[in-house]
């Protein structure tokens, strides 16, 4: 029979062994989570990235309408020189935002999309402005008198 100290050793020896063992599964757990967690937070930062680039390029296509709406009501202070460099800075937008895209396919294909849709409506945009405004829809429309007041 084995003495008690031996027992007692060997007792002791086998707590150590599983409370050693319950700690290095512990730590690979804990590293798992923190990996996990790093991965997450890149993506999530990865698509505040993306939401912020679609407000900048929301906001610089304000900007386009409202120059091209300042320079339809012949406003002195509107010029056409800001509202051309208005188009390069949304391109630079679009491939900024493209860049940020193009690690999801689905992503990427709505970003090449956008940039068709964008090119539509800028050419839109500038179709508007190539109108001589003396002549056309905008002038009729818009400054034309009924037929009654303009014989009497």
């Amino acid at each position: 029979m084995a003495s008690p100290l031996r027992r007692i050793r060997l007792t002791t020896l086998g707590v150590s062994v599983v409370l050693l063992a319950l700690l290095l599964t512990g730590a690979m757990v804990v590293g798992r989570v923190l990996s996990d967690g790093r991965a997450q937070r890149e993506a999530m930062d990865g698509s505040h990235r993306l939401v912020a680039g679609l407000l900048e390029m929301r906001n610089t296509l304000f900007e386009i309408v409202v120059e091209r709406n300042l320079i339809l009501s012949r406003n002195p202070a509107s010029s056409r020189a800001t509202y051309e460099s208005n188009p390069a800075r949304l391109s630079e937008r679009l491939e900024t935002l493209k860049e940020l895209a193009a690690d999801s396919p689905l992503q990427a294909a709505a970003a090449a999309e956008l940039g068709e849709a964008l090119d539509l409506f800028v050419a839109r945009l500038n179709g508007t402005l190539a109108r001589d405004l003396g002549e056309g829809m905008d002038r009729r429309c818009c400054c034309a008198r009924p037929a009654a007041s303009a014989t009497a």
